[in-house]
């Protein structure tokens, strides 16, 4: 069990540097936060990197409870996943999800923010002509063709079954789950980047095609900006912050 110093130790460690992804599943969304090192920072243009840290979404922390006004009338030490529950809309509980991350990462700033509703999973395996992976569970209750061991180019289904599922595996706790999403996300990555070094507007495409599953802050021009960054740095892969929940522990 990491503590949260060890973890503002982790990204220190993995992103002294350039782009850090924040991400984790919020009972519907998969949140990506996206936090930028200043460049003074880097150690030279070589070493620069990206990497993806996954948090819990049952790690406890302190949380705003907003009043449909907006402001905050009280906070309580609950799982980080609830901060989305609170707001008068969906760019309001993104905003309270990014200010309860930032704080329980030591102040961490975050410039932006990405949600992405669960149900966007096929489309985002489909529009990258299918991620491919190694499977490290057996799925075969949910697909026969999910064996342990297996490597596969996912279909649509399949993607979002391994992005979503938990309880019908025989390890049914979350950070199992995380560790499945960790694969994807990996996977998903490389393939978004080399894709993306092919064709120019792809990332448009992408975005374009995804709007209606997103709530985003970040603009388009800067989105491509960012990938357009990310094609010569080292991708560190994805870390696990796995605080473990009630049901983990």
């Amino acid at each position: 069990m990491e503590t949260i110093q060890e973890i503002i130790d982790m990204i220190k460690e993995l992103s002294g540097r350039d782009i850090l992804f924040l991400s984790f599943y919020c009972g519907f969304i998969l949140i990506l936060s996206i936090h930028r090192s200043d460049e003074k920072a880097s150690v030279d243009e070589e070493e620069k990197a990206y990497g993806i840290l996954q948090l819990n979404r049952d790690t406890i922390t302190e949380v705003p409870m907003l009043l449909q006004d907006g402001s905050a009338n009280a906070s309580a030490q609950m799982q980080l996943c609830t901060a989305h529950w609170y707001g008068k809309d969906k760019a309001a509980s993104c905003g309270n999800t990014v200010e309860t991350v930032s704080k329980m990462l030591g102040g961490l700033p975050i410039d932006g923010y990405y949600a992405l509703k669960m149900d966007a999973m096929p489309l985002l395996n489909h529009e990258v002509g299918g991620v491919t992976v190694t499977l490290e569970d057996d799925m075969t209750k949910l697909d026969p063709a999910m064996k342990k061991g297996a490597t596969l180019t996912l279909t649509d289904r399949q993607a979002e079954l391994l992005m979503q599922s938990r309880y019908a595996m025989d390890d049914d706790r979350n950070t199992q789950r995380m560790r499945r999403q960790q694969i994807f996300l990996n996977a998903f990555m490389k393939k978004i980047k080399k894709q993306n070094a092919g064709d120019v507007n792809a990332t448009v495409k992408l975005y374009d095609r995804l709007r209606p599953y997103a709530t985003t802050d970040i603009k388009m021009n800067d989105l491509t900006a960012l990938l357009k960054d990310m094609q010569g740095y080292t991708d560190k892969g994805c870390l696990l912050y796995t605080s473990p929940s009630p049901r983990d522990a």
